[in-house]
């Protein structure tokens, strides 16, 4: 049997960081807060204001990144010469995992996308652009490497911003079904939906698109 969370958009909290706001749009377990850094996951969005900022450093996390607008340019590492400095262009979409306890700057304004996972555990994330052809089994051929026994997490995310449709009539009509369990969920932009179950019931989750968008999918196991 699958659990679900469904996390719409308004129901989402904002708050500002030393760069920008920083929007946080799950947490687990239930009770954990990003403050106590007791989570075992933290999904966010954030703004990136200024110019260069510094991302807290998160020694117990791995961390998977990717940008909703830029690009962005992050910086790894202590800045003692040229060679202990890592720089990389991260483009919209384009996933990046790092130590969380790596200090780490970005130069540029942008809007990105984060997991925060600890350290230890397996997690991933997937950006990925689709439509009413998508094939059925994208999740199940994502999943194929996890034990079918495993209990996991699978989130979907729809950011703002990135389908081909007017906004408006996007935030008003559901272009995304997630089918489950004999179940659907819609989704609108900006939604998140969490699914949390064994393995071999989330690979059979399936994803009904009325037109071409571009999603997040993230996997966490705890």
């Amino acid at each position: 049997m699958i659990q679900t969370l469904l996390i719409k958009k308004q129901q989402m909290t904002v708050s500002r960081w030393s760069g920008g706001t920083t929007t946080q749009i799950d947490i687990f377990p239930e009770g954990s807060t990003y403050g106590s850094r007791d989570f075992l996951f933290r999904v966010s969005s954030a703004t990136i204001e200024e110019s260069p900022s510094q991302f807290t450093a998160l020694p117990d996390y791995q961390r998977w990144i990717t940008m909703l607008s830029g690009p962005v340019v992050l910086e790894h590492g202590q800045e003692t010469g040229p060679e202990e400095l890592e720089r990389l262009e991260l483009q919209p979409l384009e996933i990046h995992s790092f130590d969380g306890g790596m200090p780490t700057k970005s130069v540029g304004e942008a809007r990105d996308f984060n997991l925060m996972l600890r350290k230890g555990l397996v997690g991933n994330m997937l950006a990925l652009s689709a439509g009413p052809e998508a094939d059925p089994k994208l999740i199940e051929k994502w999943l194929s490497d996890r034990r079918p026994e495993t209990l996991g997490h699978l989130a979907v995310y729809w950011p703002e911003g990135t389908s081909v449709a007017d906004k408006a009539q996007a935030a008003e009509e559901a272009a995304l079904q997630v089918v489950f369990d004999s179940r659907k969920v819609l989704l609108n932009q900006g939604d998140y939906l969490r699914l949390s179950g064994p393995v071999k019931a989330l690979k059979e989750v399936r994803l009904s698109l009325d037109e071409d968008i571009t999603l997040l999918l993230l996997y966490m196991e705890t």
